[in-house]
């Protein structure tokens, strides 16, 4: 069975689903669905929690939401104030 993982290691964790033969690289605040031991695994570590149904639906709408774009900083010129004649 299949379980949704938060990666809460603030590092990519490397980890292999298959006894080392393969590696897969899951990155931080990131969701996965992952196999029950793999996210047992995880969570032994200290690398991932298991996320429920309702959270997970809470994470989702959260991240669907528009996010704000910053403000365009117009760059400037040489102190002086004349224009470059590297253009």
């Amino acid at each position: 069975m299949q379980v949704v993982v938060l990666i809460t290691a603030p590092w990519p964790v490397d980890y292999s689903l298959n006894n080392g033969l393969s590696r897969m690289q899951y990155q931080p605040g990131e969701l996965y669905a992952v196999p029950e031991f793999a996210a047992r695994g995880m969570w032994a570590r200290g690398w991932a929690r298991v996320v429920d149904k309702e959270e997970l639906d809470s994470i989702l709408k959260e991240r669907a939401q528009p996010q704000e774009l910053p403000a365009f900083i117009e760059p400037k010129g040489p102190a002086d104030g004349t224009t470059s004649d590297l253009a």
